[in-house]
């Protein structure tokens, strides 16, 4: 099976403590719970072409022992899974808990070792994935701060294409950028291109890509991370140019944040 990904993922450092996916089992905003069935799932892109792939099994849940790791699901009952947006995948599988939903798995996308289980949806409880990265990143921020760097400026939004301003006295300024993918796995191809460059107002044609960090675990995490820095030699202003651009209609990108500091 050949996996391609076009951005790397944050799964390093001090930006790797937050562990987000997208629940099969279900969604649950606030206090509310959905019934599901306890896997977390990715969709995999292949010429085009989607399927949802598991990526996690969650434990004490019906599809523990059942289901597996980078299995494919081909169907939910009747509802074929092929070319769908984790949403409308999600919205089949969950439902009223103590109620039955039927799941067609199997190993590859052609369908091999295909097997059919039948399962009771359980009641479970997830935060809201915008709401948990964005509370990951402020006690990071925070975590900065005990190691004695200086923030110069924080800034979270939904994900869209800005000009970002920070005001930078002379030195060297650290730069972080993440975005939350709201597909799932990046190993499975996130569905959004995010890029972010900086640069001296003054000096605007010296402007440095951030790059991306590499990853040391593709399958767990949804949190696409660029980082870079620049110097100033005198009082100025920094600015960051942020653009995301969507690959395919399944996916956006949910939030973002950024953190800059200094040593």
């Amino acid at each position: 099976m050949k996996l391609k990904c076009r951005i790397s993922l944050i799964t390093k450092h001090l930006f790797s403590l937050v562990f987000l996916c997208l629940a099969l089992s279900g969604i649950a905003f606030g206090q509310a719970s959905i019934g599901g069935i306890g896997a977390r799932l990715g969709l995999d892109t292949v010429a085009g072409s989607t399927l949802p792939i598991i990526v996690s099994i969650i434990a004490k849940s019906p599809a523990e022992g059942v289901l597996k790791e980078k299995q494919y699901i081909l169907k939910v009952n009747e509802f074929n899974c092929k070319d769908k947006s984790i949403d409308e995948i999600v919205g089949v599988i969950r439902g009223e808990a103590g109620t039955h939903v039927k799941v067609t798995v199997a190993d590859d996308r052609s369908g091999k070792n295909q097997t059919e289980h039948d399962f009771t949806r359980i009641s479970m409880t997830f935060a809201d994935p915008v709401t948990s990265f964005n509370d990951a990143r402020e006690m990071e921020v925070k975590a900065l701060k005990k190691q004695g760097k200086t923030i110069t400026k924080t800034f979270t939004s939904d994900c869209g294409n800005y000009f970002f301003n920070f005001n930078a006295d002379p030195g060297t300024y650290k730069i972080r950028f993440l975005t939350l993918d709201e597909k799932g796995a990046g190993a499975y191809k996130p569905g959004y291109e995010a890029s972010a460059t900086v640069f001296d107002n003054e000096k605007e044609a010296n402007a440095i890509t951030l790059k991306a960090i590499p990853p040391k675990d593709v399958t767990t995490s949804m949190i696409v991370e660029l980082d870079g820095e620049l110097s100033f030699t005198k009082e100025s202003v920094g600015t960051i140019s942020i653009k995301i651009k969507p690959l395919d209609e399944f996916s956006r990108c949910k939030a973002m944040y950024i953190v800059v500091y200094s040593d």
